[in-house]
């Protein structure tokens, strides 16, 4: 006699149910045989576990019948272990849902070849049958999301292993076998050059400095994998056309696309193997922009000369008092005379154009520059006088004549 929770259940449709459940274990290696010959997916899969799981399902089946309620997760105990083992034995989602709605649609035959037996009305049978699909739908919902927690689990740790390989590889901690096989793992392809991506960030975990590097990347025909360690982005951006600088390069609209109000480093285009030794010149190219306030995208032919600046604080130093101390008594005219010497410099020695940029009468201007020599002793037109005037004005406001 087939039982509920609550003791023997006969009524009109006892006995039929009692047949049913008698033929469990005969559905079962059936529908073991059809899953392993008909489904694929199941390669690597055990028949004595599928035989098991069809038991599973087909007596929980009976209960939900007998019951007469839709089911509930709670009701289906078994379905988290069914995709936790389906999930080792490498059996995709849609297989084992395929597998289940065979398990469901045996079961319908049966009841239909028994109810004929018993003279069941087609009323019933429809009850039965709702109460199946609702089944199926419960059933459904439970494995997809046991497949979906696994493979967000997945996709986490892959996504760690590939951000610890990019990291390992730039800093120069991985040999060329270990960086070819993470490139293997990672598709990550090993002809042509690739140049480092760095970008500092101050808030956060990095992620929106991240995506706008993704987008800049992809705007170029470019892919970028990257990584957060030390406040910074590190990434490696790969060319589709073989030189990473230029799918990304000069365009003004792309780089828009950057994070707003950081340094973007750029290093030299090397072999994979080869690029850990461009990683230390990037992080100085980031540094000096940090330092000298720049934003948007540099590199080292952008920074030029003017990357000595954080290398050589001593020179900073001698300059400031040979071309700021002098102005300090100046006040408020000492900075106009400071902006007015860098639009010289800026407009390439043209005067009319640095006026204009100020905007000063281009006389005004030519006043400031001869008193800057004055009340400094240099020269604007000699070249090392120019060369010195042009490395104290690039260091930033806060250490200039204060």
């Amino acid at each position: 006699m087939v039982s509920t929770e609550d003791g023997p259940r006969g009524g009109e449709w006892g006995e039929l149910l009692d047949r049913l459940e008698a033929d469990v274990g005969d559905m079962s290696e059936q529908i073991a045989d059809e899953i392993m010959t008909v489904i694929p997916g199941y390669d690597h899969a055990t028949r004595a576990k599928i035989v098991n799981t069809a038991q599973q399902n087909l007596s929980m089946s009976i209960r939900i019948i007998v019951r007469g309620k839709e089911p509930h997760a709670d009701d289906i105990t078994h379905a988290r272990e069914t995709a936790l083992i389906r999930i080792e034995e490498g059996v995709p989602l849609g297989s084992l849902l395929r597998g289940f709605r065979m398990s469901m649609r045996l079961i319908q035959r049966r009841l239909l070849i028994l109810a004929e037996d018993y003279g069941t009305p087609a009323e019933q049978l429809l009850e039965w049958s709702n109460l199946l699909w609702s089944l199926g739908d419960v059933f459904s919902s439970i494995v997809t999301g046991v497949y979906r927690d696994h493979e967000i689990t997945r996709a986490v740790a892959d996504s760690t292993r590939r951000s610890e390989w990019i990291g390992r590889m730039i800093t120069g901690e991985l040999d060329d076998a270990e960086i070819m096989r993470g490139a293997a793992l990672y598709k990550v392809p090993t002809e042509g050059s690739f140049r480092i991506v760095l970008a500092p960030f101050r808030d956060g975990s990095g992620v929106e400095v991240e995506v706008a590097l993704q987008r800049w990347a992809e705007a170029g025909g470019a892919r970028l994998v990257t990584t957060v360690q030390s406040r910074s982005v590190a990434g490696v951006l790969i060319s589709g056309s073989g030189d990473p600088g230029s799918p990304v390069g000069d365009n003004e609209a792309r780089d828009k696309l950057l994070p707003a109000g950081i340094p973007v480093g750029l290093g030299r285009s090397a072999p994979l193997t080869e690029l850990h030794r461009t990683f230390a010149t990037v992080g100085r190219v980031v540094q000096s922009a940090l330092d000298l306030g720049l934003t948007g995208r540099v590199d080292q032919e952008m920074l030029s000369w003017r990357m000595a600046i954080n290398a050589s604080p001593e020179t900073t130093d001698v300059l400031r008092q040979r071309y700021l101390v002098p102005l300090r008594d100046s006040r408020a005219f000492g900075e106009d005379l400071i902006d007015s010497v860098r639009a010289f410099l800026d407009h390439r020695l043209n005067a009319r154009e640095a006026a204009e940029s100020i905007p000063v009468h281009v006389n005004t201007l030519r006043y400031r520059l001869r008193r800057f020599e004055e009340l400094t002793g240099c020269d604007l037109g000699d070249v090392n006088t120019l060369v010195e005037v042009a490395w104290i004005t690039a260091v930033p406001a806060g250490d200039g004549t204060a």
